[in-house]
């Protein structure tokens, strides 16, 4: 496999789609097949898309390489991948619609009042700070668990053992994590410090269950997707034969050492996109895909560049809300993480974006609060590490900062002919 993963990324594909015939526009947009494939090769990136929005129009789509090594499978500008950590904003989008519609509050306590049918295990010590956890807090990764504590349900040997604590089958699945999780003490007192936690965002989506009385998936289809009608969008699932119709296949960089799969009907050594981790029990931080025309989608709608917009204005600011105290990985305070994305000046406008990935996947999106937008997916770990990613940005910023003659035309009505 090794040997066919770099033969196809040294011979990319490409398969385009144009806003209009040949221009001084859609020639800037041709420039990417010729940046992009590169980029993949060098990374070892089988396959990949990218969209890109202006002023609430689809102005290109671009899809490269293969979604299937295997079987030979096209990589299309609407294959589904692994968005990853970008569900947290698909969370946060959902939590803020309900907090919009008054039946939420950003400071109502999450484990003494909206989930206290939730206990830790028996005998254990529940740290007192537990109860002063807000909705606010764990969209902004101020809750208090961190990283450092190693509570993340992604964590395999913290999934490992809230099954033995708890005495469930393995993979245990989101509740028995955060049971576990609640018996642990807090790395820090909740608002005061930033620590990434997807164990926040898994916590978030019982949240969701608990208002709307229904689960995760339905009630964000009801809040959030149909009303934008982003109707291929799913919660993804770790093994291979269980992938969505429409979604690309994973793959590790060459020479990735296998895995020992989680699931005890598939206990063997596989490829680390579908052993590292139980997919199943990351649905609020990190389980949804998406195709890239869906993540520009999204985005657009969301922020009001293609209207209607989800929610008021007033509840839109919140999503680009500055923690208080504030706090930040970025020690020179230039960006913060949002309710559910980071985000940072530009001009009058504030940007935003995410990434997201796993082994097997690397998707982003960015919005620079002017109308330009873009969103990527990929299947594959790239073997230089943050340099393809950076490079990916880098093409797509110029781009944004060198266009002077945007297309008119729109190609979202081919993907959502409802539009």
């Amino acid at each position: 496999m090794i040997a066919s993963v770099i033969a196809v990324a040294g011979a990319i594909l490409a398969v385009s789609l144009f806003g209009q015939p040949a221009s001084a526009g859609s020639s800037d947009f041709q420039s990417l097949d010729a940046q992009i494939p590169l980029l993949m090769a060098a990374a070892h990136v089988p396959g990949g898309a990218i969209a890109i929005v202006k002023d609430g129009r689809l102005m290109a789509v671009r899809s490269y390489g293969l979604a299937n090594i295997a079987t030979g499978e096209a990589f299309q500008p609407d294959t589904l991948c692994r968005i990853g950590s970008i569900s947290k904003t698909v969370t946060a989008v959902t939590i803020l619609n309900l907090v919009d519609g008054g039946k939420l509050g950003l400071d109502d306590k999450v484990f003494s009042s909206l989930l206290g049918n939730l206990q830790p295990p028996v005998g254990r010590t529940v740290d007192p700070r537990l109860r002063d956890i807000s909705v606010r807090h764990l969209l902004h990764h101020t809750g208090g668990h961190g990283r450092a504590s190693g509570v993340d349900p992604l964590n395999s040997a913290l999934a490992e053992t809230a099954a033995e604590v708890l005495h469930t089958g393995k993979p245990p699945g989101y509740e028995t994590i955060i049971r576990y999780a609640m018996g642990l003490p807090l790395d820090f007192d909740p608002g005061t410090r930033y620590s990434y936690s997807n164990f926040g965002f898994m916590v978030l989506a019982r949240v969701i269950e608990k208002v709307t009385g229904q689960p995760y998936e339905n009630a964000v289809r009801e809040q959030v997707l149909i009303p934008l009608s982003l109707r291929r969008m799913a919660l993804g699932r770790t093994m291979p034969d269980d992938l969505r119709p429409g979604e690309a296949h994973y793959y590790d960089m060459p020479r990735a050492p296998l895995a020992l799969s989680m699931f005890p009907d598939a206990r063997r050594l596989m490829p680390r996109p579908y052993a590292q981790f139980e997919l199943e029990a990351a649905d609020g931080c990190g389980q949804w895909i998406a195709s890239a025309i869906d993540l520009a989608r999204l985005v657009a709608r969301v922020e009001g560049s293609r209207g209607p917009a989800l929610f008021g204005p007033d509840t839109l600011k919140l999503l680009f809300e500055r923690p208080v105290p504030f706090v930040s990985e970025d020690p020179a305070g230039r960006w913060w993480y949002g309710l559910g994305t980071v985000a940072w000046p530009n001009g009058a406008a504030t940007a935003w974006n995410h990434n997201g990935a796993y082994y097997g996947n690397i998707a982003g999106y960015e919005s620079w609060g002017n109308g330009y937008v873009f969103a990527f997916v990929f299947n594959a770990t790239p073997d230089n590490g943050n340099e393809f990613i950076d490079g990916v940005y880098g093409v797509l910023t110029t781009l944004g900062a060198t266009m002077k003659d945007w297309p008119t035309t729109d190609l979202f009505p081919r993907y959502y002919p409802e539009d």
